[in-house]
């Protein structure tokens, strides 16, 4: 029996696992929903309409187009009314309650509904309203009913508490039961703890921690009994001796540290229970499930249930069915898990299954998993009983043993499964070595896109064991090789000559029929063949194909089923034999290349641009002249040129072929990079001597110009008074955001401008903040914008009383317009500079370091496109932790880095990490026993979550710049000493791109005046010795700043002094060039500060900075293009 499995040992890897938040969001059926206030619906039609009173007045809210409700009552509710009139009076209705005490039935089949009463009990009452009208349509809604009020005391010893009643204090503790509490309060609800505010409960987080000690719970059960609707539970590595029930509870339960570091070893039993109608909101993940021995599910028993099932490792689990998995009844999403080692025992007969058994009407998807190495009676890897209708897709489904059907999947009585694109191999069966099913009478059978099956034992059918009642099960598209001297497919004549819909398959094998028994030979047919597929090495288990392979375009393109990429993660379809014409291939692999057709240069008479030119402007089309006789007939225009940028990715645009001419154009679909190095491929099919079919090929490069430098620009809005605090953002195609502060004599106020690349900068605009008394002032804003164009304010504001509170505001693209300031904090003390941060999905990360009454402590708020600001959130809480940093990658990851207070040794550099629905990552010290003041920290992180922190760090003699790198697969990496320079320090600052290089800048005292110092990082190769960059032989340089773009092109901008005049400098770098001559920017101004500066995806930057030409400080803008 199988014990350990690498997360690695599937092709699974090939793509990136969820989260919770996202596998319930993608994934999550969306078949059943409430629409219109009280209304339960299925698609566009209203089945009823609803309605929920408790205690005959507290009216359940049943909000329009969602499909559940969770709200909390007091102690003591004792009735829900719950009124459901259908809209067609034949329809059926049904009404359970789920609580601890069970399942209550309290309508039942219904016609035409009714009002109807059930007692509710204290905790959780789940009330499941379904509605079934007689043409088949039917819908669902689900109430979440927590009685008792959610306050609980915190730390209060209610033996003397007024607030405590007899029966709600518990003497063996001092603690509080169900009681109201003051404001200001601490309190829990569920998972969430938070405080009491007006008489609710204000929750900071949802997230509870499991582990042997030091967490909220030592066991997972004990961490789901707690929990409520939507909690989240965090389990620490480690072995828990456990058998656990989710009790109808949606939550999420996830380990920590993936399934290598996390068990839950059970004994008797199933190791995990959904039996309480979980949706697919309900989440298991990341979790080594095992020594589970049961007569249904051993390692995870789903019954009236859909939960989601990822990224597990089901192991050594023993039942009658479904030892891996059992699902009844239920429709839940299993998803990228390993489902192996388990097996059959304790019954002679059973439905089998020995890694996941499906019995009862269903929609189960089975997406993306190994299942290897199982054994039962029937269906060693999936067995389905009467399932329905579920989904079969992306698995790996190989070695495993049925005693009798169906080595791979067995299929019986009423079970229409959509199998696609699954490797179904090595597995052995007495009948059906890959694929074993019997159709009954009415039902339409197994449909088979896209599988490779090849390699499985069986004396009857290595491939497939058809039966039954199957004119309607249909095979497209499939690879179907039979063992050695073993019959591919053959077809049961039990219940008549009937045969299953055989279309563009490939069924073959070597020293035996390709179809038997019952089965006509349908090469020829329909497309079919029956040739070797030439796998490339299907000893070691690779079928993928290779250039000769006869299954090369030779599927069938228009099947709706058709997957839009193969089983290796690669596009389909494809030109693989090079005939212009893009073609599905048969099997679950889909080939990338030329089809085996010989590859030589192509005769091309001219480019534009030449080879090598340099300059090239950033709209020019690329072309090439090639004789047009030789270009064969219907040559594909996507195929035959593509632009790379600078790091391989392909560039975006559109291809035109003259074939009168020979001339091929492509035209990008924005403007290319400055200074990039692009390379155009041409690939084409010709004619060559003396009449062969060729593919030609030929390649060459060119770099795009250099920008340069407008001329700087006022900014502000000319109006007297004093102007500071510049600001800009851009995204990546080139749109920006300017925003400043302008005191009019009469009060403060912030102003903008909005950028966009065709119409150049709108006019100044004025904001508005409500609630600050006129003499009061927003200070040092933050601002972001994301790459629809949305833009972000987040700032600091003098409110009443002289404290400063945090503000932030959205300009919605869409609409053209700026949405009130909105508060994102009102927490006693003083806000510091926030930090801000915008992903490619909209959601803001806004961070902020905030003192209290007696400690400085670092919060964070995000902002949700579809849910607004989060309440802010404390992640330290300990004195004088400050100076946050935030950088992310394209895909929701976020570090935040701080300047940390550790005791003992003075103050350290500390990191958390946000990765979607887990929330923050402990703080993890980067630099930890070391007696130090660190400080000035910042951090940067490309699209493929690597990162790079800098830190400036004084050891009691001088300050110097430390480094530490990160990365999705490898925590904090030791820090490294970046400069050893005899003088300070100071400031660093840190860019990164999409291929890993880095620079980091800072300023320096080299013993006479301070300097911009630069070092560069190359992956494998480290960091380069520091060297200026600043202008020689002017005094000292300060406040320096920088960006980069994806590509590597980077800029730094500084102060520098020269006599009494403070002047502002910029530096470009470029790959290719490395670092330039600084250029002054600044124009005649006797003293410029604060420079700003923000790149887009193309090297086009501008900087923003204040500068006094007279008395006040105006804010002026300058542009490299």
């Amino acid at each position: 029996m199988v014990s350990s499995y690498r997360q690695d040992d599937t092709a699974r890897a090939r793509r990136a696992w969820l989260s919770p938040a996202l596998l319930i969001a993608a994934l999550s059926p969306a078949l059943l929903q409430t629409s219109g206030g009280m209304s339960c619906r299925s698609g566009d039609t209203t089945l009823a309409e609803l309605a929920i009173v408790v205690d005959g007045e507290d009216q359940i809210d049943l909000q329009p187009g969602v499909r559940s409700y969770a709200a909390w009552l007091p102690l003591g509710s004792d009735l829900a009314s719950i009124r459901v009139r259908p809209t067609d009076p034949q329809a059926k209705v049904w009404v359970n309650r789920y609580s601890v005490s069970g399942r209550v039935t309290v309508m039942a089949a219904a016609a035409g509904g009714g009002d109807v009463d059930t007692a509710l009990e204290p905790g959780l009452n789940t009330i499941r309203i379904q509605v079934k009208a007689p043409g088949g349509a039917s819908g669902s809604y689900v109430a979440h009913l927590q009685v008792g009020s959610p306050f609980v005391c915190a730390e209060v010893d209610c033996t003397d508490d007024d607030d405590c009643t007899v029966d709600q204090c518990d003497p063996a503790d001092g603690s509080c039961g169900h009681v109201s509490v003051e404001d200001g309060s601490a309190c829990r609800f569920g998972l969430v703890s938070g405080e009491c505010i007006a008489g609710a409960c204000t929750p900071i987080g949802a997230t509870a921690t499991v582990c042997a000690q030091g967490c909220d719970f030592s066991t997972i059960q004990a961490a789901i009994d707690a929990a409520f609707y939507g909690d989240t539970i965090l389990v620490r590595a480690g072995t828990y001796a456990e058998s656990i029930n989710f009790n109808g509870k949606e939550i999420a339960v996830v380990a920590e540290q993936g399934a290598s570091a996390t068990s839950i070893s059970g004994s008797e039993g199933p190791v995990v229970t959904f039996d309480s109608q979980e949706t697919r909101s309900a989440v298991l993940q990341g979790f080594t499930i095992t020594n589970g021995l049961a007569s249904n599910g051993g390692g995870i028993k789903i019954e009236a249930a859909s939960p989601s099932i990822a990224e597990n490792i089901i192991v050594d689990n023993l039942a009658c069915a479904g030892a891996g998995i059992s699902i009844r009844f239920g429709s839940p999403l299993v998803i990228r898990n390993q489902i192996v080692g388990n097996a059959k025992f304790g019954c002679s007969g059973g439905t089998g299954g020995g890694g996941i058994y499906i019995g009862g009407a269903s929609v189960a998807e089975v997406i993306d998993n190994l299942i290897a190495d199982n054994a039962t009676s029937d269906g060693g890897g999936i067995s389905l009983f009467a399932a329905g209708d579920p989904t079969i897709r992306g698995n790996e489904i190989r070695n495993n043993v049925a005693a009798y059907d169906g080595g791979g999947i067995r299929l019986v009585n009423r079970s229409d499964a959509l199998i696609t694109q699954n490797l179904v191999h090595g597995n052995v069966a007495a009948e059906g070595g890959g694929l074993a099913w019997l159709v009954p009478s009415g039902a339409r059978g197994p449909r088979l896109v896209n599988n490779t099956i090849a390699n499985n034992h069986s004396p009857m059918g290595s491939g497939v064991h058809a039966a039954g009642f199957q004119e309607q099960a249909a095979l497209y598209n499939n690879i179907i090789v039979g063992k050695l001297g073993q019959v591919a497919v053959l077809c049961d004549s039990t219940y008549g000559a009937r045969e299953p819909i055989f279309a563009y398959n490939d069924v073959f094998s070597e020293g035996a029929a390709a179809y038997g028994g019952a089965c006509s030979d349908y090469t020829g047919e329909r497309s079919n063949i029956s040739r070797d597929p030439l796998f490339l090495n299907p000893e070691e288990g690779d079928f993928d194909i290779g250039a000769m392979s006869p299954v090369i375009d030779a599927g069938d393109t228009l099947l709706v089923d058709l997957p839009l990429d193969d089983f290796g993660g690669k596009p389909r379809p494809m030109d693989g034999d090079g005939d212009g014409v893009a073609e599905a291939d048969i099997g679950a692999f889909e080939y990338q290349g030329d089809g085996g057709v010989a590859t030589v240069p192509l005769p091309v008479m001219r480019t534009w641009p030449s080879a090598d030119e340099r300059g090239v402007e950033l709209d020019e089309t690329v072309r090439a002249e090639i004789a047009a006789a030789l270009i064969v007939d219907g040559a594909s225009i996507h195929s035959l040129l593509v632009l790379e940028d600078p790091h391989g990715d392909s560039i975006d645009g559109t291809v035109e072929l003259d074939a009168s001419s020979g001339t091929i154009t492509f035209t990008p679909a924005d403007p290319l990079a400055l200074q990039g190095t692009y390379t155009a491929t041409i690939r084409a099919p010709f004619v060559g001597e003396p009449g062969a079919l060729l593919v030609g090929e030929y390649t060459w490069s060119f770099e795009t110009r250099d920008g340069q430098w407008g001329s700087a620009e006022r900014f502000d809005n000319h109006i007297d008074g004093p102007s500071q605090y510049p600001r800009v953002a851009m995204t990546g195609s080139g749109e920006a955001l300017g925003l400043w502060k302008h005191f009019d004599g009469q009060k403060n106020y912030l102003w903008t401008r909005r950028f966009d690349p065709d119409a150049g900068w709108t006019d100044p605009f004025r904001h508005v903040t409500p609630e600050v008394e006129p003499e009061r002032s927003p200070n040092r804003p933050a601002v972001a914008i994301d790459r629809d164009r949305n833009s972000f304010i987040v700032t600091g504001q003098f409110m009443n009383g002289g404290f400063r509170d945090l503000w932030a505001q959205r300009f919605d693209a869409a609409q053209s317009e700026w949405s009130p300031m909105e508060r994102l904090e009102a927490l006693p003390g003083t806000v510091n500079p926030p930090e801000v941060l915008v992903d490619d999905f909209g959601v803001v990360t806004a961070a902020w370091a905030q003192s209290g009454t007696s400690s400085l402590n670092v919060w964070v708020s995000r902002y949700d496109p579809g849910a607004g600001w989060s309440e802010a959130q404390v992640l330290t809480e300990d004195e004088g932790n400050a100076e946050p940093a935030l950088a992310g990658d394209t895909k929701g990851t976020v570090i935040l880095a701080m300047q940390y207070f550790c005791p003992g040794f003075g103050f350290c550099i500390a990191a958390s990490i946000y990765r979607d629905a887990l929330g923050w990552t402990e703080l993890q010290v980067i630099n930890p026993g070391v007696f130090a003041r660190s400080q000035h920290v910042r951090v940067a992180m490309n699209k493929n979550g690597d990162a790079v922190l800098v830190w400036e760090q004084f050891d009691g003699q001088s300050s110097d710049v430390w480094t530490s790198h990160w990365s999705p697969s490898e925590d904090w990496s030791e820090p490294v000493l970046l400069e050893t320079q005899p003088g300070d320090a100071a400031h660093p600052q840190v860019a990164i791109d999409d291929a890993g290089n880095a620079l980091a800048v800072w300023s320096q005292h080299d013993g006479v005046r301070r300097v911009i110092m630069a070092s560069r990082f190359v992956p494998d190769e480290g960091w380069s010795a520091p060297g200026p960059i600043d202008q020689s032989g002017d005094d000292d340089a300060d406040q320096v700043r920088l960006v980069m773009d994806r590509m590597g092109n980077a800029f730094a901008v500084w102060r520098q002094a020269l006599g009494d005049e403070d002047r502002l400098w910029a530096n470009r770098f470029s790959p290719r060039h490395q670092w330039a001559a600084p250029v002054r920017i600044d124009g005649d101004a006797n003293a410029s500060a604060e420079p700003r500066v923000a790149i887009d995806g193309r090297g086009r930057a501008f900087v923003i900075w204040m500068q006094r030409l007279t008395w006040h400080w105006e804010i002026w803008v300058r542009r490299f293009d």
